[in-house]
């Protein structure tokens, strides 16, 4: 069993709290527009797509167990990924859209990851996530190797 730090677990929050102030912030400052140009001028947008691919599994997380899909989230998730799997016939239809995404997410490498995929350093021999403190915490780890 891999045991994580509790610079780990803050480094975890840290990022995760960004991300969602960072969310918040671009839909309750967009909210009023209807042309998807805005969400891609605004700042918070721009910061999002910049953390690159390494929070769509976060993202995926978030849309579906916390705050609820929305038009903006899969802009994000279009930006990010430069995917488009909303089907042809399914364009404008806001719960058609959500279950294309998820069948894409289901079937990306992303799916096989958990939520903080890539969120924090990782160890440099693969085998634990140290959370950029002095040590690898891979001796901390039982293993039958």
């Amino acid at each position: 069993m891999l045991k994580f730090s509790t610079a780990a677990y803050q480094q975890y929050l840290n990022v995760s709290w960004e991300i969602d102030e960072l969310i918040e912030k671009l839909v309750d400052e967009t909210a009023i527009f209807s042309s998807p140009t805005k969400y891609y001028e605004h700042p918070s947008f721009k910061t999002l797509v910049g953390m690159g691919d390494k929070i769509v599994p976060y993202l995926i997380y978030t849309a579906t167990q916390e705050i609820g899909w929305s038009w903006v989230i899969m802009y994000l998730l279009t930006e990010i990924t430069k995917t488009q799997p909303i089907k042809p016939e399914n364009a404008g239809k806001f719960y058609l859209a959500i279950v294309d995404w998820l069948n894409w997410y289901n079937e990306s490498p992303y799916a096989n990851h958990n939520r903080y995929m890539g969120l924090v350093e990782e160890c440099p021999r693969n085998r634990c996530d140290y959370a950029g403190s002095e040590e690898c915490l891979c001796k901390m780890v039982r293993t039958d190797e």
